[in-house]
């Protein structure tokens, strides 16, 4: 009986050193797993980040020296003059503008020429409504500048007009 209990503590020992070892691989594993997660993390991070990419360069490709497009040069459409009556409040004020549009994009002379009598109709509602009093200084031309600007872009889209020039400025 002696010789029984002794083999059974003997086996207890052994299931329990065998239950530490598993838990010790566990713990192994466990760390080596979450060390490599970490590892790839940092990597994916410093892909997307480039800092691999002078590495990456073979030798294979030619570097591509890559000049910034030059400048599109800016393209001149002039309107008709309009002459239009001002709101002055009582006395009969006359407005003569003429006005050119700015754009870059050659594509978009087509657009804007097919699209002028919708331009001259903006232009020509919008100053109409405009009074003699805000157009008497600088001040006054670059709000009117800025709307003419918004309403014929937004009637012209998908062209583009960059700026609009105002050539001539006759009040009466």
């Amino acid at each position: 009986m002696a010789e029984d209990q002794a083999l059974d503590l003997l086996d207890i020992d052994l299931e329990e050193e065998e239950a530490d070892r598993k838990a010790k691989r566990a713990k192994i594993f466990v760390i080596i797993v979450l060390f490599l997660l970490v590892i790839g993390a940092g990597a994916a991070i410093a892909h997307f980040m480039g800092l691999f990419d002078q590495f990456m360069n073979d030798g294979t490709e030619e570097a591509v020296d890559e000049a910034p497009p030059p400048p599109l040069e800016p393209q001149f459409l002039e309107l008709e003059p309009i002459v239009t009556n001002l709101d002055g409040g009582g006395a009969n004020s006359f407005l003569k503008i003429a006005i050119t549009l700015v754009y870059t994009d050659k594509k978009d002379l087509l657009t804007l020429e097919q699209m002028e009598p919708r331009i001259m109709n903006i232009l020509q509602v919008y100053v109409r409504d405009v009074r003699m009093d805000d157009l008497r200084s600088s001040e006054g031309l670059n709000p009117l500048r800025r709307v003419l600007l918004e309403r014929i872009n937004a009637a012209v889209r998908p062209a583009r007009v960059e700026s609009i020039l105002i050539k001539n400025f006759l009040i009466q």
